[in-house]
């Protein structure tokens, strides 16, 4: 997109759950560059299409064909150990949207709680942590970051989130070397 308007219209082409992350990440530069009034609708319509992707039930899978492909065990095909119930991981993953445009809309609070709800046991929760954590800290909040991620239950989430600090401060000096 060329633009702000030109992200909008092309989200607006989108299914719930992209539109919400794109519609954070212009509201997040809006913010930025001064235009508060303009985040704040922006900030509000990606909530509401983040709600309604997380409260929107997944497709149900189609039956396989006899004779179609059987997925490998690495792909996580049904009956597989560890495989990810379609239910648990869109409920996730509506979690972590949400999570993630409270952080980008400076809500840390709510971040944190609705952070706190996503299942431990999903990778997905430790790639949020990085990532509210480098918001939190890029938006120059540090010390806010440190405690934050200090207070997370398990020492791999810390360590997600204290590498997330550390990109927050560098910034894209960061990926460069």
């Amino acid at each position: 997109a060329r633009g702000f308007h030109e992200a909008i219209k092309i989200a607006e082409t989108l299914d719930p759950e992209v539109r919400a992350e794109i519609l954070s990440q212009v509201a997040r530069h809006k913010r930025r560059d001064g235009d508060r009034t303009g985040a704040e609708a922006l900030f509000r319509r990606a909530l509401m299409d983040a709600g309604q992707f997380l409260h929107r039930p997944p497709p149900p899978q189609a039956p396989e064909e006899p004779g179609g492909p059987v997925p490998a065990a690495a792909d996580g095909g049904p009956g597989t150990p560890g495989a990810t119930d379609p239910k648990a991981k869109h409920q996730t993953e509506g979690l972590c949207l949400l999570a993630m445009i409270h952080a980008r809309a400076g809500d840390w609070a709510s971040a944190a709680r609705t952070f706190a709800v996503i299942s431990p046991e999903d990778q997905q929760q430790r790639v949020t942590a990085l990532r509210i954590a480098s918001l939190r800290s890029h938006s120059g909040d540090v010390a806010g970051a440190l405690a934050w991620a200090r207070s997370l239950p398990s020492s791999s989430l810390r360590a997600w989130a204290l590498r997330g600090l550390a990109v927050g401060i560098l910034g894209e000096s960061a990926w460069s070397s």
